[in-house]
């Protein structure tokens, strides 16, 4: 199970980093074309 959990903190950075990104945009709407 430690497999499991090395796979859940590595989801959890990728969040974190995104999340990091999103805040740093500007706030525009979402649309398929700026991802």
């Amino acid at each position: 199970m430690k497999e499991a959990k090395e796979i859940l903190n590595e989801i959890r950075k990728e969040i974190q980093v995104l999340q990091n990104l999103k805040a740093q945009a500007p706030k525009t709407p979402e649309n398929p074309k700026s991802v």
